[in-house]
Order: C-alpha cells, then sequence, then structure tokens
C-alpha cells in the first residue's frame, strides 16, 4: 500500500472503529455497574464478601479492556503521524531536485545568452617540424691516427729532427713489444740501465717518447759547522749537570756532620725513657 492509501486508511476506517469499539466498551461498563450495585444490595450479608470479590474482578477486566483499547488507538494514531513525517519528507525531496534541475538550467540558459556574445578564435597550426627541401649530406667517418710528435716543437727543450724522433719513437716501442713479451713468458724483467749523466733525457709518459731537457747544475753542499762549536742546549744541559752534582756533594757533607749528633740524641732520648732515675739524680 502507498503512503497516501495508508494515511486515509486509519484516517477513514482504523480510527472511526476503534473510537466506536471504545464508546461500546464504556456502555458495557455502565451495564456491569449498576449490576454489581444491585447484586451487593440484595445478597444478603453472609455473601457480600463473596459478591464483592467479584466486583473487584469485573472492575480489574474493565480496566484492562478499555487499557487496551486505548493503546490500539494511541498506536494507530502515531502510524498516521510517521506516513505523514514520510509523505512531508518526499515532498521536500523532490521540491529540493526541482530547484536543482532549475538552476541547472537557468545556468545553461545564462552561458548559451554568453556564448552568443563570444567569436570563435582561429588558431594557426603549424608542423612542429619541417623536413628541409634540400637535405645536407652525411660525411662519412674517416679515423686518423694519433700523431703523438705533433707537440714536440712547442716548448723550451731540445728540438731534435724528424728521423731522429722516429727512429727513438721505434726504440721505444721495441723496448715495449720486449717487455710485454717477457711478461707473457713468465721470464723476469729487467731494469733498464740508468741514462747517461752527461745528456739529461726525460721520458714522456704522455707520449712516450724522449725528451731532452736543459742541464741542470748539482745543488751546493749545506754548511758544515766546525767541531768546537756547541748549541744552547748543550751548555744548557752540562750546565744543569753540574749544578746537580755540586748540590749532591753538598747533601752528603752536610750529612756526616750532623750523623754524630742525631745518633747521640737518639742513644739519649732511649736512655732517658728506659731509667727516668737517672735523670732525677742529675737534675739534684
Amino acid at each position: 500500500m502507498e503512503p497516501f492509501q495508508d494515511i486515509s486508511y486509519i484516517l477513514q476506517s482504523e480510527l472511526p472503529q476503534l473510537k466506536r469499539n471504545l464508546a461500546d466498551n464504556a456502555l458495557n461498563l455502565l451495564k456491569v455497574a449498576d449490576f454489581c450495585q444491585n447484586n451487593y444490595l440484595n445478597v444478603p450479608n453472609c455473601h457480600k464478601s463473596k459478591v464483592l470479590e467479584e466486583t473487584k474482578s469485573y472492575a480489574i477486566q474493565s480496566l484492562a479492556s478499555v487499557a487496551y483499547q486505548i493503546n490500539t488507538i494511541a498506536t494507530s494514531f502515531l502510524q498516521l503521524l510517521d506516513f505523514q513525517s514520510n509523505q512531508f519528507n518526499e515532498l521536500e525531496f523532490s521540491l529540493n531536485s526541482l530547484t536543482e534541475e532549475t538552476n541547472v538550467h537557468k545556468e545553461k540558459v545564462a552561458r548559451r545568452e554568453i556564448g552568443t556574445l563570444t567569436t570563435n578564435k582561429i588558431i594557426g597550426r603549424q608542423p612542429l617540424f619541417i623536413k628541409p627541401n634540400n637535405p645536407e649530406k652525411l660525411v662519412r667517418y674517416v679515423r686518423k691516427s694519433l700523431d703523438y710528435s705533433l707537440l714536440d716543437d712547442i716548448g723550451h727543450g731540445v728540438r731534435l729532427n724528424r728521423q731522429e724522433n722516429k727512429s727513438r719513437h721505434l726504440i721505444y716501442n721495441n723496448g715495449l713489444s720486449t717487455m710485454d713479451t717477457q711478461r707473457s713468458n713468465g721470464a723476469p724483467l729487467t731494469q733498464p740501465p740508468p741514462p747517461p749523466k752527461s745528456a739529461n733525457v726525460s721520458l714522456s709518459k704522455a707520449t712516450g717518447s724522449l725528451i731532452y731537457q736543459r742541464s741542470m747544475q748539482p745543488p751546493p753542499p749545506p754548511p758544515l759547522v766546525p767541531p768546537e762549536y756547541a748549541s744552547r742546549q748543550e751548555l744548557a744541559a752540562q750546565n744543569q749537570n753540574l749544578y746537580s752534582a755540586s748540590q749532591y756533594q753538598q747533601q752528603q757533607h752536610s750529612y756526616q756532620h750532623r750523623a754524630p749528633e742525631d745518633n747521640y740524641g737518639t742513644i739519649r732520648q732511649q736512655h732517658q725513657n728506659t731509667h727516668p732515675s737517672i735523670l732525677l739524680q742529675q737534675g739534684d
């Protein structure tokens, strides 16, 4: 059943029927009251207690029936109120949805009116990459060997001819190849002989070639101190040793002079402690 049908059913049939039942019950209660009163008055005194108990049972039953009917009327009325509150909630929800729809429609109409006042903007799109008409030809890579003697003429060293430089390169490369073969065969490596002292030659690690440098004179020898000279620290140490030796001799000499007196004093004190009578005689 729909809410409207429930409300109409309660208002039109259920509540009126409950009211009629309550009115009929009231009439029955009046009849029961008259019956109990007449019965109590007409019954002799010996049976009045029994009639009184019956009257009490009738009263309890009538009150229970009246309370039950009032409860049914109250529950039906509360049910009616619940149905009406649900109906009001549904109406409120429908009104809110209608207001939202009207607001959306107004917004659409306003946007359309604004759109009539605007103009479309033409955006010119260009490609990101433009292919050239005459593309450049790729140059083939050619590997060139490194020239280690390119910077040999730069600097202040002794300049050599190209032929001598090539011969030195060949000698150095042959030496490296022999060292590699010895390492691979497991033979002990021998150190190369030292270069002659007359020609100052240095081996360049970066270029692998021998470079002549200007001859440098040997450094001068350091100055020598004469053997008779003594430093301040040595003089201070000698003076300290002499002072400590003289102080030790003085202490020994003073100890030798004081030793007899000390011995005599200790002996005298021991004698006084052991023989007090002798001291008394000396005092007399």
